[in-house]
């Protein structure tokens, strides 16, 4: 196993352990702003593999989670 094949399995961990911590969360900010660093993470994983379309359908996670954390602050998302 090389070394960035192990740095990209330790992404791979910090991911889905913020994808559990997202679900066992009390408040709808908490758990987005765990998805929001699941989205990194497995970003940073896939781009790390040479895995680029797993990386693009994981930015358009990231976007979705960040319009999603904004939908209350903003009006013309309401």
């Amino acid at each position: 196993m090389t070394g960035i094949s192990l740095i990209a399995q330790v992404f791979g961990m910090f991911s889905a352990l913020s994808m559990m911590m997202s679900n066992w969360q009390s408040t709808k900010k908490k758990m987005l702003f765990c998805l929001l660093f699941d989205s990194i993470f497995c970003i940073l994983q896939y781009i790390l593999l040479g895995a680029f379309a797993g990386a693009c359908t994981n930015i358009i996670s990231l976007v979705r989670v960040i319009i999603f954390s904004k939908k209350d602050t903003n009006e013309y998302l309401k």
